[in-house]
């Protein structure tokens, strides 16, 4: 039997294999549950909805396990031999302020801003803010100082 990994060995190396490897670098969640059959965490906005929810609630850990799992089970079920990590806000909000709204604040700035959930369109994202804005330089030693303080698992 081929794995993924030597399929893509062989593309890499231009002898053609026993097929081309298969690859989706995002799988949205409405996408992989409807091929799994039921509600599925994989990626798309709306899973930063559901990011956020993992982290008010204390239970981002778990979330990170589901998302995975649905991930594998997804590449199974398709016949990936590749897929790409969704991306994962790890920012905590401070305050739920309804059931579809999350406030996040920086201390660091003064910035707070609101972010909302749409469920029919899938989306999250920020609905208002105050405070500066943040300059594309403070954001990346915001990001690298949060990187090295919990750094990502090598598994």
């Amino acid at each position: 039997m081929t794995t993924g990994r030597e399929r893509f060995r062989a593309a890499f190396e231009f002898d053609g294999g026993d097929r081309v490897p298969l690859f989706e670098q995002s799988i949205t969640s409405s996408v992989a549950g409807a091929v799994l059959g039921g509600e599925a965490h994989t990626g798309g906005m709306a899973l930063h909805w559901h990011a956020a929810v993992a982290l008010y609630d204390n239970r981002y850990e778990a979330f990170v396990e589901r998302v995975t799992r649905d991930l594998v089970a997804y590449a199974r079920e398709t016949g990936l031999d590749a897929l790409g990590v969704p991306w994962l806000r790890s920012t905590r909000p401070v305050e739920r302020a309804d059931e579809r709204s999350f406030l996040y604040e920086d201390t660091a700035t003064g910035r707070r801003e609101l972010w909302r959930y749409d469920a029919e369109a899938g989306t999250y994202g920020c609905a208002s803010s105050e405070g500066p804005e943040p300059t594309v330089a403070e954001i990346v030693n915001r990001e690298e100082r949060a990187l090295a303080e919990k750094p990502p698992k090598i598994e």
